[in-house]
């Protein structure tokens, strides 16, 4: 299911951009750097706009869908499950449902 091997949360984080190594450079003798962790590293780090994320992101809309099949969430992400866009999916039941004024 993931074509890339790494965990999804990549596809949902809040900045699509991967920061610039010279702004958060590996720790010394790790395998990562300010986020403590190598899967921290792999989800602040994998690319939006890699042609592989479009299987990632087909991978998080059907998550999505089956989740909220048969709630009242399930209008809410629609159009965006009929494409297969899991990232908007979520950004949309998120904003939606879980703001800071819900």
């Amino acid at each position: 299911m993931l074509v890339r091997g790494a965990s999804l949360s990549y596809v949902i984080r809040v900045d699509p951009l991967v920061p610039a190594e010279v702004d958060d450079p590996l720790v010394a003798g790790s395998g990562f750097g300010s986020s403590g962790s190598v899967l921290e590293e792999l989800i602040k780090r994998l690319a939006q706009n890699h042609p592989l994320f479009k299987s990632d992101d087909a991978a998080v809309s059907s998550l999505l869908e089956e989740a909220v099949r048969g709630t009242r969430f399930e209008a809410t992400i629609k159009t965006f499950t009929k494409r297969k866009q899991g990232r908007n999916a979520y950004l949309t039941i998120v904003s939606s449902h879980a703001g800071v004024d819900k």
